[in-house]
């Protein structure tokens, strides 16, 4: 629980520039999500930024999605792009889906509608995944503006979401 947060977040720092300690790093950032501590979002952002290995950013970035601290987001969607694997690509389009806020929608929907255009990142199924991850209104505009553009499949899965959210009348 959160009371366990302080000494893991102790040992994760002595263990983020310790290249061999990797393993236990993944475990310590995974439990700090599960812990519910904001006060860890700090932690967990350097660890995505600073990560030695892409095992240990994208534990950082799914306990950031865990945790559930939108504070984060304005600096997720300033490292996004800089990933260069696909793993914390991949990871941080998630998270930003799971903490749903204006911004991260955004983001997502944009490289949703680059990628159905045949102009965007080859992440563009995860981005749409991560889109369907947000579970408040900020959703339902990015569905019905994504529409026209939207494959058969992504259209039937865009209108389960919009009746998910109480939209009737489909």
């Amino acid at each position: 629980g959160v009371d366990a947060a302080p000494a893991l977040e102790e040992a994760a720092r002595a263990h983020l520039h310790v290249a061999q300690d990797f393993g236990l790093l993944v475990n310590e950032l995974e439990l700090l999500g599960a812990c519910g501590r904001v006060e860890s979002v700090p932690l967990l952002l350097e660890a995505a930024r600073q990560g030695r290995t892409t095992v240990v950013q994208t534990a950082a970035l799914d306990a950031l999605g865990t945790l559930g601290d939108a504070a984060a987001v304005p600096e997720l969607l300033e490292m996004a792009p800089l990933f260069a694997e696909d793993a914390p690509r991949s990871a941080v389009l998630i998270t930003l889906g799971r903490l749903g806020t204006a911004p991260a929608v955004e983001y997502l929907e944009t490289l949703v509608r680059d990628w159905l255009r045949g102009s965007g990142s080859p992440l563009g199924t995860t981005a749409w995944n991560g889109l369907l991850l947000i579970e408040g209104e900020e959703l339902r505009p990015a569905l019905l503006r994504l529409d026209p553009i939207l494959p058969n499949f992504q259209r039937t899965q865009a209108i389960a979401a919009r009746i998910e959210l109480g939209e009737t009348g489909l």
